[in-house]
């Protein structure tokens, strides 16, 4: 079952062993002066409140949480690898959402035909009765639900109204099922335009989204949902179902994506 999903949307990992680790153990000033863009270190309790006040006051530069210093080699590690920010975001102006949809669809159809069994079904349930919708984010918080007492803030180089460009300059994705930058480009693009998205948070594993229109009907989460699905399988094989994953997406203004 988990390996049918993640061939479904499946990439390959970069060439070299994800797990070879040659930036994790350099010292935080080190790391920050390898970005290509400014970054500095704020309380964790203050860190989205930080954020969004740099988005009003400095709209020349797209402010985002970072993560834990400790994560901060893996950010850079990982950034290292990437195409160069002009090749991602000219392959980003060329993708339009109904290629990169249509190629997903027949990677899921040509999957479908070859495992003929109904592992995809298992995704699917009732619409559930009680669903506690997110809310905040989860950038900020350790794995025992704490606030982290520091996190790193990054002042990316591409305007506050052209945010999704960051993914380009930040390299990221095209490891395991997380994809390439110019899908992250064109994705978070979209939603800007339709939701109104503002990125609050990029990590080395990690996006999060602030929503100024947050989806309302039922049949626009269960459309949603399937987009997300193709872009980040994990958000759905955490919440269950697509239903239920759906159902939590009606009302809130945060969205997290999350790549293993």
């Amino acid at each position: 079952m988990f390996e049918f999903l993640k061939r479904v949307l499946g990439h390959a990992l970069p060439a070299g062993d994800r797990e070879e680790r040659t930036t994790r153990d350099l010292p935080v000033a080190e790391l920050t002066r390898r970005l290509p863009f400014e970054a500095f270190p704020v309380a964790g309790a203050k860190a989205v409140e930080a954020v969004q006040k740099l988005h009003r006051d400095q709209p020349l530069k797209t402010a985002f949480i970072i993560g834990h210093p400790e994560d901060l080699g893996l950010f850079c590690e990982f950034m290292e690898r990437g195409h160069s920010p002009d090749v991602s975001l000219k392959a980003g102006a060329a993708l339009t959402f109904e290629a990169w949809a249509a190629a997903k669809e027949k990677e899921r159809q040509e999957l479908l035909a070859e495992f003929d069994d109904d592992a995809e079904d298992e995704l699917h349930g009732p619409w559930p009765s009680d669903v506690e919708p997110s809310s905040g984010f989860l950038a900020p918080i350790d794995h025992h639900g704490l606030v982290r007492p520091e996190l790193i803030v990054g002042m990316g180089p591409t305007p506050l109204a052209r945010w999704w460009e960051t993914f380009a300059h930040t390299r990221f994705g095209n490891w395991n099922l997380c994809p390439p930058p110019e899908v992250h480009i064109m994705l978070h693009h979209r939603w800007a335009q339709e939701h109104g998205a503002i990125l609050m948070a990029h990590g080395y594993d990690t996006v999060e989204l602030l929503i100024a229109k947050p989806i309302r009907r039922r049949d626009e989460a269960m459309r949603m949902a399937e987009i997300h699905h193709r872009y980040c399988p994990d958000n759905i094989h955490g919440a269950g179902t697509f239903e239920e994953y759906a159902a939590s997406l009606i009302g809130p203004t945060t969205w997290s994506f999350w790549w293993d």
